[in-house]
């Protein structure tokens, strides 16, 4: 399904922040792993009762990715909620509309006296568009994503925050600056059926074979054929996961709901091959980055400034001293995801004058971006051309007028 920003939520979490409404916005993913090979989905966004009208785009979405939808209200709230039955192990992991670096592993295998079933799957998501001051609600807001899955038999190994029974539960949080979503469970189920049916055939070969001695070879050779070829058939069996990773963009089920401006569908690439294809000579090394790093989590330290000041002079020229100037008021140094930022303001002009410093420690790309009296008046990367600029930058005005 393809990632699609829709207005009306994201004036619904403007509005959720602007009035303190914890849990106003709630995403919750219900999966049932049946025995058969069967998943049922349910997806349920919840949503402030006042914009109920407005969700006509959502629910299109959900028809779209195959859901039967219904709507309700409870309270003040207007529930959105889809379901769908997927078959033949053509499982999903749904996720919301910006995940990225998308994984999903699904297996079962059969080994005739038990069967596993392995349902894990990690995303990310980094809101590295939203620096924002702390003392700003938004970074204390909770928009949880919460994950219930059921598998069949008994919880072998999971990473889930709640177990009961075969029922594992899970919770993230859509607001954080950056979360690491990772769905890790595993299940076995006994063939108590086959396990009776194994002894039969054992005491059928065995009883004879001890009454009468002459059936010994014969008994033998066919154990033998049992125990090795058997195993060697159950291995060429589950040499590969039986269920259909269904994770591309056009089958993978989101919950369609996304905040952050538009962004473009990547496949995950490493720093090596982002520096190969952007064609450019990034200006930190892999020992400098090491020492960036030792910042993290300080406050407008005077030695990163002056560990980063030549190569930020070559990249903005006289603009140097201005941005400088523009992120010396600014909460402290952070790691989100690859990047190292700085974000801040000029003393006493934080609505005019600001400024960003972005250092993509996987490739050593450093990039940034100055205001002056309430216009960009600059945007500087090593990258040369100006689409593959990071998306922090490239959209940092849009980002700031949502501030304001």
């Amino acid at each position: 399904m393809p990632r699609t920003i829709f207005t009306s939520l994201k004036i619904a979490l403007l509005v959720c922040i602007t009035l303190l409404l914890s849990g106003c916005f709630e995403i919750d993913y219900t999966i049932k792993i049946n025995p058969d090979g069967t998943e049922n989905i349910t997806t349920k966004v919840t949503l402030p009762g006042i914009f109920a009208a407005q969700a006509g785009e959502v629910i299109q979405k959900f028809k779209e990715a195959g859901y039967g939808v219904i709507t309700k209200t409870e309270g003040d709230k207007f529930l959105i909620i889809g379901s769908k039955t997927l078959k033949d192990y053509r499982w999903e992991l749904p996720m919301v509309t910006d995940a990225k670096n998308e994984k999903f592993s699904p297996a079962v295998k059969n080994w005739l006296f038990f069967k596993t079933y392995e349902f894990s799957g990690e995303y990310f998501i980094e809101n590295d568009k939203k620096f924002r001051d702390p003392n700003n609600p938004y970074d204390s807001m909770q928009i949880p994503i919460r994950y219930t899955i059921e598998l069949p038999g008994t919880v072998q190994r999971s990473n889930a925050a709640n177990v009961s029974g075969t029922t594992l539960k899970w919770e993230f949080n859509y607001a954080a600056q950056s979360e690491h979503v990772v769905i890790n469970a595993k299940s076995y189920s006994i063939n108590y059926a086959a396990i009776v049916v194994g002894i039969i055939v054992l005491l059928g070969i065995g009883i004879p074979a001890i009454v009468r001695p002459a059936l010994r070879r014969q008994a033998a050779s066919i154990l033998i054929v049992i125990f090795v070829g058997l195993p060697t058939v159950l291995f060429l069996m589950n040499r590969e996961p039986s269920p259909q990773k269904n994770v591309s963009a056009e089958n993978k089920t989101q919950a369609p709901v996304s905040f952050a401006p538009q962004q473009s569908q990547k496949t995950t690439e490493t720093g090596s091959q982002r520096k190969d294809k952007i064609k450019t000579i990034p200006s930190f090394s892999s020992e400098k980055i090491a020492q960036l790093n030792t910042y993290i989590g300080e406050y407008q330290n005077k030695g990163f400034h002056v560990l980063i000041k030549p190569e930020l002079s070559k990249l903005v020229g006289s603009n140097y001293e201005a941005l400088v100037k523009n992120v010396s008021v600014a909460s402290q140094i952070k790691k989100n995801g690859n990047y190292v930022i700085i974000e801040g303001c000029a003393p006493h002009m934080c609505d005019s004058d600001r400024g960003i410093i972005l250092i993509d420690t996987s490739t050593g790309i450093l990039s940034a971006a100055l205001m002056i009296d309430s216009k960009v008046i600059g945007k500087y990367s090593d990258i040369k051309d100006e689409d593959n600029y990071p998306e922090t930058i490239k959209y940092w005005e849009t980002t700031l007028k949502m501030d304001q």
